[in-house]
Protein backbone atom coordinates (compact mmCIF):
# COMPACT_ATOMS: atom_id res chain seq x y z
CA UNK A 1 0.00 0.00 0.00
CA UNK A 2 1.46 3.20 -0.89
CA UNK A 3 2.89 5.16 2.21
CA UNK A 4 0.17 8.38 2.66
CA UNK A 5 -2.96 6.57 1.62
CA UNK A 6 -5.59 5.86 3.83
CA UNK A 7 -7.17 2.45 2.97
CA UNK A 8 -10.63 1.52 3.39
CA UNK A 9 -12.51 -1.72 4.86
CA UNK A 10 -15.69 -2.26 3.70
CA UNK A 11 -18.27 -2.93 6.98
CA UNK A 12 -21.91 -3.90 7.30
CA UNK A 13 -24.81 -1.40 7.56
CA UNK A 14 -23.92 0.82 4.57
CA UNK A 15 -20.12 1.79 6.62
CA UNK A 16 -16.79 1.77 5.79
CA UNK A 17 -13.63 1.61 8.10
CA UNK A 18 -10.99 4.27 7.04
CA UNK A 19 -7.53 3.67 8.17
CA UNK A 20 -6.66 6.81 10.47
CA UNK A 21 -2.75 5.56 11.42
CA UNK A 22 -0.66 3.49 9.03
CA UNK A 23 1.07 0.07 10.74
CA UNK A 24 4.11 0.02 12.28
CA UNK A 25 6.60 -2.90 13.56
CA UNK A 26 5.32 -1.87 17.24
CA UNK A 27 1.59 -1.79 15.67
CA UNK A 28 1.04 -3.83 13.22
CA UNK A 29 -2.58 -3.34 13.28
CA UNK A 30 -4.64 0.25 12.11
CA UNK A 31 -6.18 2.44 14.00
CA UNK A 32 -10.04 3.76 12.25
CA UNK A 33 -12.88 4.70 12.57
CA UNK A 34 -15.77 3.46 10.77
CA UNK A 35 -18.42 6.08 9.06
CA UNK A 36 -21.61 6.23 7.04
CA UNK A 37 -20.30 6.39 3.47
CA UNK A 38 -23.13 9.10 2.39
CA UNK A 39 -20.96 11.35 5.04
CA UNK A 40 -18.09 11.21 1.85
CA UNK A 41 -20.66 10.59 -1.17
CA UNK A 42 -23.86 13.03 -0.46
CA UNK A 43 -22.41 16.07 -1.58
CA UNK A 44 -21.23 14.41 -4.57
CA UNK A 45 -24.72 12.60 -5.16
CA UNK A 46 -26.69 15.88 -4.37
CA UNK A 47 -24.53 17.95 -6.53
CA UNK A 48 -25.45 15.81 -9.31
CA UNK A 49 -29.21 15.68 -8.79
CA UNK A 50 -28.78 19.52 -8.39
CA UNK A 51 -27.35 19.74 -11.83
CA UNK A 52 -30.07 18.22 -13.31
CA UNK A 53 -32.67 19.76 -11.65
CA UNK A 54 -31.18 22.98 -13.06
CA UNK A 55 -30.95 21.84 -16.34
CA UNK A 56 -34.62 20.89 -16.32
CA UNK A 57 -35.38 24.31 -15.09
CA UNK A 58 -33.55 26.08 -17.68
CA UNK A 59 -35.16 23.72 -20.16
CA UNK A 60 -38.25 24.52 -18.84
CA UNK A 61 -37.98 28.02 -18.55
CA UNK A 62 -36.71 28.11 -22.59
CA UNK A 63 -39.72 26.33 -23.59
CA UNK A 64 -41.93 28.68 -21.53
CA UNK A 65 -40.26 31.84 -23.14
CA UNK A 66 -40.54 30.46 -26.43
CA UNK A 67 -44.20 29.72 -26.10
CA UNK A 68 -44.65 33.15 -24.59
CA UNK A 69 -42.56 34.98 -27.15
CA UNK A 70 -44.33 33.04 -30.02
CA UNK A 71 -48.02 34.02 -28.75
CA UNK A 72 -46.60 37.31 -28.36
CA UNK A 73 -45.28 37.53 -31.67
CA UNK A 74 -48.77 36.12 -32.75
CA UNK A 75 -50.73 38.57 -31.21
CA UNK A 76 -48.25 41.40 -32.42
CA UNK A 77 -48.54 39.90 -35.51
CA UNK A 78 -52.52 39.84 -35.92
CA UNK A 79 -52.17 43.68 -34.58
CA UNK A 80 -49.92 44.82 -37.57
CA UNK A 81 -52.09 43.17 -40.19
CA UNK A 82 -54.97 45.09 -38.81
CA UNK A 83 -53.11 48.01 -38.86
CA UNK A 84 -51.73 47.32 -42.45
CA UNK A 85 -55.93 46.47 -43.89
CA UNK A 86 -56.92 49.65 -42.43
CA UNK A 87 -54.26 51.47 -44.86
CA UNK A 88 -55.56 49.76 -47.50
CA UNK A 89 -59.37 50.51 -46.50
CA UNK A 90 -59.99 46.79 -46.02
CA UNK A 91 -62.07 47.28 -43.07
CA UNK A 92 -64.79 44.60 -43.18
CA UNK A 93 -62.52 41.41 -41.58
CA UNK A 94 -61.88 41.65 -37.69
CA UNK A 95 -58.38 40.93 -36.68
CA UNK A 96 -58.70 41.78 -32.71
CA UNK A 97 -58.11 38.27 -30.32
CA UNK A 98 -58.27 38.93 -26.92
CA UNK A 99 -54.87 38.42 -24.79
CA UNK A 100 -53.61 38.37 -21.08
CA UNK A 101 -51.02 41.32 -21.50
CA UNK A 102 -53.09 43.95 -21.13
CA UNK A 103 -50.90 46.29 -23.12
CA UNK A 104 -51.26 44.12 -25.90
CA UNK A 105 -54.75 43.53 -25.45
CA UNK A 106 -55.43 47.34 -24.80
CA UNK A 107 -53.92 47.98 -28.75
CA UNK A 108 -55.52 45.24 -30.25
CA UNK A 109 -58.86 46.73 -28.65
CA UNK A 110 -58.71 50.07 -29.44
CA UNK A 111 -57.09 49.45 -33.25
CA UNK A 112 -60.70 47.38 -33.52
CA UNK A 113 -62.48 50.69 -32.47
CA UNK A 114 -60.38 52.25 -34.85
CA UNK A 115 -61.40 49.74 -37.56
CA UNK A 116 -65.05 49.84 -36.85
CA UNK A 117 -64.92 54.01 -36.25
CA UNK A 118 -63.07 54.02 -39.92
CA UNK A 119 -66.12 51.42 -41.46
CA UNK A 120 -68.81 53.94 -40.25
CA UNK A 121 -66.96 56.73 -41.78
CA UNK A 122 -66.60 55.06 -44.76
CA UNK A 123 -70.32 55.22 -45.20
CA UNK A 124 -70.64 59.16 -45.56
CA UNK A 125 -67.12 60.00 -47.04
CA UNK A 126 -66.33 58.56 -50.97
CA UNK A 127 -63.57 55.21 -50.96
CA UNK A 128 -62.00 56.87 -53.80
CA UNK A 129 -61.67 60.33 -51.74
CA UNK A 130 -60.11 58.72 -48.46
CA UNK A 131 -57.95 56.96 -50.95
CA UNK A 132 -56.75 60.06 -52.48
CA UNK A 133 -56.32 61.95 -49.71
CA UNK A 134 -54.39 58.97 -48.17
CA UNK A 135 -52.02 58.98 -51.46
CA UNK A 136 -51.27 62.82 -51.91
CA UNK A 137 -52.54 64.19 -48.48
CA UNK A 138 -53.58 67.54 -48.03
CA UNK A 139 -52.50 68.50 -51.85
CA UNK A 140 -55.02 66.40 -53.22
CA UNK A 141 -57.59 68.98 -51.97
CA UNK A 142 -56.22 72.23 -53.48
CA UNK A 143 -58.69 73.73 -55.48
CA UNK A 144 -58.65 73.83 -58.64
CA UNK A 145 -60.40 74.12 -62.12
CA UNK A 146 -60.79 70.16 -64.40
CA UNK A 147 -62.74 69.00 -66.87
CA UNK A 148 -65.22 67.02 -65.09
CA UNK A 149 -68.06 64.84 -66.75
CA UNK A 150 -71.14 65.02 -64.05
CA UNK A 151 -74.13 62.54 -64.14
CA UNK A 152 -77.30 62.82 -62.37
CA UNK A 153 -80.12 61.03 -61.93
CA UNK A 154 -83.57 60.88 -60.55
CA UNK A 155 -86.75 58.87 -60.30
CA UNK A 156 -89.67 59.83 -61.68
CA UNK A 157 -93.22 60.69 -60.31
CA UNK A 158 -91.31 59.40 -56.62
CA UNK A 159 -93.58 61.20 -54.66
CA UNK A 160 -96.91 59.63 -56.51
CA UNK A 161 -95.64 56.01 -56.16
CA UNK A 162 -94.42 56.23 -52.52
CA UNK A 163 -97.60 58.01 -51.31
CA UNK A 164 -98.89 56.41 -48.38
CA UNK A 165 -96.38 53.69 -47.77
CA UNK A 166 -94.75 53.05 -44.96
CA UNK A 167 -91.77 54.93 -43.98
CA UNK A 168 -89.50 51.84 -43.60
CA UNK A 169 -90.45 50.35 -46.94
CA UNK A 170 -89.44 54.50 -48.29
CA UNK A 171 -86.31 53.73 -46.90
CA UNK A 172 -85.69 50.09 -48.02
CA UNK A 173 -86.83 51.24 -51.31
CA UNK A 174 -84.56 53.93 -51.73
CA UNK A 175 -81.47 52.38 -50.08
CA UNK A 176 -81.88 49.21 -52.52
CA UNK A 177 -82.38 51.86 -55.57
CA UNK A 178 -78.74 53.83 -54.26
CA UNK A 179 -76.80 50.46 -53.81
CA UNK A 180 -77.76 49.50 -57.74
CA UNK A 181 -76.70 52.88 -59.09
CA UNK A 182 -74.05 52.72 -56.77
CA UNK A 183 -72.23 49.84 -58.00
CA UNK A 184 -72.70 50.43 -61.45
CA UNK A 185 -71.39 53.96 -60.90
CA UNK A 186 -68.39 52.79 -58.89
CA UNK A 187 -67.50 49.62 -61.04
CA UNK A 188 -67.19 52.47 -63.78
CA UNK A 189 -64.60 54.57 -61.71
CA UNK A 190 -67.05 57.27 -61.33
CA UNK A 191 -67.34 59.07 -57.64
CA UNK A 192 -70.84 59.67 -55.96
CA UNK A 193 -70.64 63.15 -55.30
CA UNK A 194 -73.77 63.60 -52.64
CA UNK A 195 -77.05 61.91 -52.78
CA UNK A 196 -80.56 64.86 -52.70
CA UNK A 197 -83.84 63.15 -51.80
CA UNK A 198 -84.15 60.53 -54.63
CA UNK A 199 -81.36 61.91 -56.67
CA UNK A 200 -77.75 60.95 -57.55
CA UNK A 201 -74.71 62.96 -58.63
CA UNK A 202 -71.73 61.37 -59.95
CA UNK A 203 -68.91 62.64 -61.51
CA UNK A 204 -65.66 61.14 -63.34
CA UNK A 205 -62.46 63.42 -63.66
CA UNK A 206 -62.67 65.28 -60.19
CA UNK A 207 -60.30 63.65 -58.09
CA UNK A 208 -57.50 63.10 -61.26
CA UNK A 209 -57.77 63.86 -64.96
CA UNK A 210 -59.06 60.98 -67.12
CA UNK A 211 -58.87 60.85 -70.61
CA UNK A 212 -61.57 58.06 -70.86
CA UNK A 213 -64.31 59.87 -68.52
CA UNK A 214 -67.17 60.53 -70.92
CA UNK A 215 -67.03 56.71 -72.02
CA UNK A 216 -66.94 55.49 -68.23
CA UNK A 217 -70.24 58.06 -67.26
CA UNK A 218 -71.67 56.60 -70.49
CA UNK A 219 -71.11 53.12 -69.60
CA UNK A 220 -72.28 53.65 -66.02
CA UNK A 221 -75.57 54.88 -67.19
CA UNK A 222 -75.99 51.89 -69.56
CA UNK A 223 -74.98 49.32 -66.71
CA UNK A 224 -77.77 51.42 -64.43
CA UNK A 225 -80.00 50.31 -67.66
CA UNK A 226 -79.52 47.22 -67.60
CA UNK A 227 -80.05 46.92 -63.20
CA UNK A 228 -83.18 49.06 -63.48
CA UNK A 229 -84.48 46.54 -65.70
CA UNK A 230 -83.65 43.59 -63.70
CA UNK A 231 -84.57 45.39 -60.41
CA UNK A 232 -88.09 46.51 -61.85
CA UNK A 233 -88.70 42.73 -63.12
CA UNK A 234 -88.11 41.66 -59.40
CA UNK A 235 -90.43 44.47 -58.64
CA UNK A 236 -93.13 43.47 -60.35
CA UNK A 237 -93.56 39.96 -59.29
CA UNK A 238 -93.34 41.29 -55.62
CA UNK A 239 -96.51 43.45 -57.09
CA UNK A 240 -94.53 46.90 -56.79
CA UNK A 241 -94.30 49.47 -58.82
CA UNK A 242 -91.66 49.80 -61.68
CA UNK A 243 -89.19 52.52 -61.36
CA UNK A 244 -88.48 54.94 -64.43
CA UNK A 245 -85.33 57.04 -64.34
CA UNK A 246 -84.13 60.00 -65.78
CA UNK A 247 -79.87 60.15 -66.36
CA UNK A 248 -78.41 63.49 -67.50
CA UNK A 249 -74.73 63.73 -68.54
CA UNK A 250 -72.66 66.58 -69.51
CA UNK A 251 -68.63 67.17 -69.47
CA UNK A 252 -67.45 70.86 -68.87
CA UNK A 253 -64.72 72.78 -66.58
CA UNK A 254 -65.89 72.95 -62.93
CA UNK A 255 -64.30 74.00 -60.02
CA UNK A 256 -63.18 71.03 -57.58
CA UNK A 257 -62.23 72.19 -54.41
CA UNK A 258 -64.10 71.51 -50.46
CA UNK A 259 -67.03 73.89 -50.27
CA UNK A 260 -68.76 74.10 -46.62
CA UNK A 261 -68.67 76.20 -43.35
CA UNK A 262 -65.62 75.99 -40.99
CA UNK A 263 -66.76 72.95 -39.10
CA UNK A 264 -67.86 71.23 -42.21
CA UNK A 265 -67.26 70.91 -45.79
CA UNK A 266 -67.92 68.86 -48.57
CA UNK A 267 -65.09 67.44 -51.02
CA UNK A 268 -67.58 68.75 -54.53
CA UNK A 269 -67.79 69.91 -58.06
CA UNK A 270 -69.07 73.66 -58.60
CA UNK A 271 -69.88 75.34 -61.49
CA UNK A 272 -71.97 76.00 -65.56
CA UNK A 273 -71.27 72.42 -66.31
CA UNK A 274 -72.91 71.05 -62.72
CA UNK A 275 -76.20 73.02 -63.34
CA UNK A 276 -76.33 71.27 -67.23
CA UNK A 277 -75.76 68.41 -65.92
CA UNK A 278 -78.81 68.63 -63.79
CA UNK A 279 -80.64 70.36 -66.40
CA UNK A 280 -80.44 67.69 -69.10
CA UNK A 281 -81.74 65.08 -66.63
CA UNK A 282 -84.44 67.72 -65.68
CA UNK A 283 -85.25 68.01 -69.21
CA UNK A 284 -86.00 64.74 -69.40
CA UNK A 285 -89.39 65.23 -68.53
CA UNK A 286 -90.76 66.88 -71.50
CA UNK A 287 -88.79 64.13 -73.42
CA UNK A 288 -89.50 60.80 -71.52
CA UNK A 289 -92.47 58.60 -73.41
CA UNK A 290 -95.19 56.50 -71.30
CA UNK A 291 -93.34 53.39 -72.60
CA UNK A 292 -89.98 55.01 -71.41
CA UNK A 293 -88.65 53.15 -68.42
CA UNK A 294 -85.36 55.16 -68.81
CA UNK A 295 -84.00 58.07 -70.93
CA UNK A 296 -80.49 59.71 -70.50
CA UNK A 297 -80.17 62.80 -72.37
CA UNK A 298 -76.29 63.09 -73.30
CA UNK A 299 -74.78 66.40 -74.29
CA UNK A 300 -72.64 66.77 -77.20
CA UNK A 301 -70.07 67.75 -75.64
CA UNK A 302 -69.91 64.48 -73.47
CA UNK A 303 -70.79 62.65 -76.77
CA UNK A 304 -68.05 64.48 -78.63
CA UNK A 305 -64.91 63.31 -75.95
CA UNK A 306 -66.20 59.57 -76.96
CA UNK A 307 -63.21 57.25 -77.76
CA UNK A 308 -64.95 53.72 -77.51
CA UNK A 309 -66.78 53.63 -81.27
CA UNK A 310 -69.26 51.60 -79.98
CA UNK A 311 -70.77 54.40 -77.55
CA UNK A 312 -69.84 57.02 -80.47
CA UNK A 313 -72.43 55.29 -82.81
CA UNK A 314 -75.22 55.87 -79.68
CA UNK A 315 -74.81 59.02 -80.77
CA UNK A 316 -75.60 60.07 -84.35
CA UNK A 317 -77.84 62.60 -86.66
CA UNK A 318 -78.61 66.49 -85.46
CA UNK A 319 -78.39 66.85 -81.54
CA UNK A 320 -81.52 68.27 -79.81
CA UNK A 321 -81.09 72.11 -78.31
CA UNK A 322 -82.38 73.38 -74.95
CA UNK A 323 -82.30 77.29 -74.30
CA UNK A 324 -83.57 79.55 -71.41
CA UNK A 325 -86.65 81.52 -71.45
CA UNK A 326 -84.57 84.03 -73.59
CA UNK A 327 -83.87 81.36 -76.11
CA UNK A 328 -80.34 81.77 -75.64
CA UNK A 329 -79.44 78.16 -76.40
CA UNK A 330 -77.88 76.70 -73.04
CA UNK A 331 -76.43 72.65 -74.32
CA UNK A 332 -77.35 70.74 -77.53
CA UNK A 333 -77.52 67.04 -76.29
CA UNK A 334 -78.37 63.68 -77.73
CA UNK A 335 -81.76 61.71 -76.46
CA UNK A 336 -81.24 57.86 -75.94
CA UNK A 337 -84.65 56.76 -74.98
CA UNK A 338 -85.06 52.98 -73.23
CA UNK A 339 -86.09 51.69 -76.52
CA UNK A 340 -82.72 52.68 -78.30
CA UNK A 341 -80.35 51.75 -75.03
CA UNK A 342 -82.15 48.09 -75.07
CA UNK A 343 -80.99 47.72 -78.56
CA UNK A 344 -77.73 48.94 -78.07
CA UNK A 345 -77.31 46.74 -74.48
CA UNK A 346 -77.45 43.53 -76.80
CA UNK A 347 -73.87 44.73 -78.28
CA UNK A 348 -72.47 45.89 -75.23
CA UNK A 349 -70.54 44.25 -72.44
CA UNK A 350 -71.69 43.46 -69.54
CA UNK A 351 -75.05 42.83 -70.50
CA UNK A 352 -78.05 41.84 -68.18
Amino acid sequence: MTSGMLPRFPAGDGCSCIASSPATALNPGFIGRYLPVDEFTGPFQNLGTGALVGAATLTFAFLLVAVISFRVSRLIGTITSAANSMGRLDLDQVHYQSSRVREIDHAGYSLDRARAALKSFGAYVPKGLIVRIMQAGEAALVSRKQLVTVLFTDIVHFSQITRGSPVGEVSNMLNQHFAILGACIEREGGLIDKFIGDAVMATWGSLSGSDDQADSAVRAALAIVSALKADNATRRRAGKHSIRIRIGIHTGPVLVDNIGSPGRVNYTVVGDAVNIAHRLEQAGKDLMAAEDKVIVPVSADTAALLRDRTLADLFHGTPFSRCDESGKELVSYFRLSHDQLRATRSGMPDDA
